[in-house]
């Protein structure tokens, strides 16, 4: 519990953004109500995760195949 709490403050003091460390589901259902297109960000996300995984070593290939397993299984 510490622990995550450290790293949230240090990600705020780097980044200046703020991480809400509750669980990811509860988040994306609450978030993800006040987006006009939900496609259009899973979309954005989609190619964000893609060009992170190019450019970095924090992205790797297992996330994005297991992302498009995700995303096929969703779209219609």
């Amino acid at each position: 519990h510490e622990e995550i709490f450290e790293s949230v403050h240090l990600v705020k003091l780097k980044y200046g953004i703020e991480i809400i460390p509750n669980g990811i589901y509860p988040s994306l259902k609450y978030y993800l109500r006040v987006v006009p297109d939900p496609k259009d960000f899973l979309d954005s996300y989609t190619r964000n995760l893609k060009d992170e995984f190019k450019k970095t070593t924090d992205i790797k290939e297992f996330h994005v195949i297991e992302w498009m397993k995700i995303r096929r299984k969703y779209d219609a």
